[in-house]
């Protein structure tokens, strides 16, 4: 494997008043180019409630310094100047591939954050969502197998209506490639009109089975009078050309029927975030 440059990488830790060290934050630097990488853990004002204002400092001086005199000498200035506070716990160089890549990889070889549910952390469920149709027949876990850190994208934008499973099948490419795991809001968050929205359904056909597919939602009406329209059927749309649209009845979606509409595409999360 070829790398595509060269980058040196710091582990900082923190020290909090009467608690154990912990490590916070990766600091990554691409040595062609003196970009600078970082990842902080998110549960940074529960982990150092006293301390969390200097922490978050330190997040905005890894990017003012690096800027004004250079991201390698901060580095250098950090490492002399560590506090007993905030600690360098290694610094390392070596071939990078891909810088984004090796960040969470280090992320999270050297950083253990607190499970902080719908705060830093989203419920994970063994729900295999078939986006070529319908996936393998199986129930649907009432607890969470897991909770995974929620990507930064999803920073400050977290409820409780949010989970993640994971998407088969090729039928949602380019946008939801196979076998990825994403991110679903469901709940309330499920009413109002459905249409155009990537929607995971599940299927209750024969009792125990629950099988689950993601497609784009249309809603075919027709005009019964001035006020008033009526739905018609639903057509359950791929992107990927390759595949076919399909239809449910009406009776198919209602309370009762096999058919039910759990969540809505929200995102894609990268491999490295599970």
């Amino acid at each position: 494997m070829t790398a595509d440059g060269n980058g040196e990488w710091m582990v900082l830790s923190a020290v909090p008043p009467g608690q154990p060290e912990e490590n916070i934050a990766v600091y990554l630097v691409d040595l062609e180019s003196g970009t600078p990488w970082r990842r902080f853990r998110k549960d940074l004002s529960d982990f150092c409630s006293d301390e969390a204002d200097v922490l978050e400092a330190l997040e905005e001086d890894l990017v003012l310094k690096a800027a004004e005199i250079g991201a390698v000498p901060w580095m250098d200035w950090l490492e002399d100047n560590a506090s007993h506070f905030i600690r360098v716990v290694s610094r390392e160089r070596g071939p990078v591939r891909d810088f984004r890549n090796q960040l969470d990889w280090l992320y999270h070889r050297h950083i253990k954050p607190k499970v902080l549910p719908f705060r830093t952390h989203l419920p994970r469920y063994g729900l295999v969502a078939a986006a070529g149709r319908w996936g393998p027949e199986r129930d649907v876990d009432q607890e969470p197998q897991d909770w995974v850190e929620a990507p930064p994208t999803l920073r400050g934008r977290l409820s409780e209506d949010l989970f993640v499973a994971q998407v088969t099948g090729r039928s949602m490419e380019p946008l939801i490639p196979a076998d990825s795991w994403c991110v679903f809001r469901g709940g309330a968050a499920l009413g109002g009109s459905r249409q155009g929205k990537r929607v995971l359904v599940l299927n209750y056909g024969e009792p125990g089975e629950q099988r689950a597919t993601v497609k784009r939602y249309e809603s075919v009406k027709r005009q019964v009078d001035e006020d008033r329209m009526e739905q018609l059927r639903i057509i359950l749309h791929p992107l990927n050309p390759e595949f076919e649209a399909w239809e449910l009845d009406n009776e198919d979606l209602y309370e009762g029927g096999r058919f039910r509409v759990v969540g809505e595409f929200v995102a894609v999360l990268d491999d490295r975030e599970i």
